[in-house]
């Protein structure tokens, strides 16, 4: 009998946390604001949160909106931008060629484009 009690009143948290809009990766993406939210909402109720789909949803959002964020931050190893606002980076990215250089080590290409942008920023 109380495993039945318990069950109805995780059934009840549920549904109250589900009673809200439904609301797809693609709105959180566009309206961080609401995700923040629900992501607190999610926080505090972690028993439930697994079984709430806009949890899930706020979460992978805002890991998507991270990801882009990161990209942006970070230009192609190829970009002498890239390496012209890193040059702490740039310091081991020259080093790291020079040391594929000094000991014969074949480059791969994308290691020689990135060799290169980094001694163009210098």
């Amino acid at each position: 009998m109380k495993h039945v009690a318990i069950a109805a009143m995780a059934a009840f948290a549920i549904s109250s946390a589900m009673a809200g809009e439904y609301h797809p990766v693609s709105w959180y993406v566009n309206h961080p604001a609401e995700a923040r939210a629900t992501l607190a909402w999610c926080q505090d109720n972690l028993g439930v949160a697994k079984h709430v789909a806009n949890c899930e949803n706020a979460l992978q959002a805002r890991n998507t909106h991270s990801w882009q964020s990161l990209q942006a931050m970070f230009p192609p190893n190829d970009s002498v931008e890239r390496w012209r606002n890193d040059p702490i980076g740039r310091g081991v990215q020259i080093a790291t060629c020079r040391n594929m250089t000094n000991s014969h080590t074949p480059m791969p290409p994308d290691m020689t484009s990135a060799c290169a942008a980094a001694k163009a920023a210098d």
